[in-house]
């Protein structure tokens, strides 16, 4: 082999355990192989048994290596398991509080008893008067525009705007409060699924599961606090 005489060894090492990995994967479809083995154990120019004691000696360092990993794999699971424990109380009592205070500024004027069989349809009114607002909107559309034309439709904003005063000044000092305390969840959360992921094993599969559930949960309450348009909410927020 070329010098260095470094290299070449190492080089020859490597090519033995090729070989050593080859036949014992390879040797029960391929006969001819065993000789070819039989013959560089025989020769006086390769060390075969020093390439087999460096493959057990790489196997066992890799099975160590694994182990350690799983370890401290282990103790972080049982790390994050602990925090959230101690945690999951409070962030879902901030995500309770944070809907029930968009509840209270934003309620909803809705009428469980109200139905789609309660609107009136198409049938209810004359068949003539409908035909006629057919044809006269076909008509409009047909002489009013052509093929080139091009439309702005302008649709406005339906986020609701909410303004500050006395009586609502409480539930906007909770929402603020609330909406801080969800954010630093939010962080915390995303911290510790980050440390999980970076071990992986089928043993977190559990809780990096439980944590993505509550984090998107968190992130959602986030998402709708932001998009409600509270005056001043910005600057306390700051």
């Amino acid at each position: 082999l070329p010098a260095p005489k470094e290299a070449s060894n190492a080089l020859k090492i490597e090519t033995l355990k090729l070989v050593k990995k080859w036949h014992q994967k390879f040797a029960f479809a391929y006969p001819k192989l065993n000789y070819t083995v039989q013959f560089l154990r025989s020769s006086k120019s390769f060390n075969f048994e020093e390439a087999d004691a460096q493959l057990e000696a790489e196997r066992v360092r890799a099975e160590e290596a694994q182990q350690r990993l799983e370890a401290r794999g282990r103790r972080c699971l049982e790390l994050v398991t602990n925090q959230m424990n101690e945690k999951r109380d409070d962030i879902e009592r901030c995500i309770h509080e944070a809907r029930n205070a968009l509840e209270l500024l934003v309620p909803k004027f809705v009428d469980p008893n109200d139905s789609v069989a309660d609107c009136p349809s198409e049938s209810s009114f004359p068949t003539t008067n409908v035909s006629s607002l057919r044809k006269d909107a076909e008509q409009e559309v047909l002489h009013a525009y052509t093929d080139i034309d091009t439309i702005s439709v302008v649709i406005p904003s339906k986020l609701p705007s909410i303004k500050r005063t006395d009586a609502n000044e409480p539930i906007i000092g909770t929402l603020v409060d609330t909406l801080k305390l969800l954010r630093f969840y939010e962080k915390f959360i995303a911290k510790s699924l980050k440390k999980l992921v970076s071990f992986g094993g089928r043993y977190m599969e559990k809780t990096i599961k439980e944590l993505v559930e509550l984090k998107g949960r968190v992130t959602l309450e986030i998402e709708r606090c932001d998009e409600l348009k509270v005056e001043g909410l910005a600057k306390k927020l700051d």
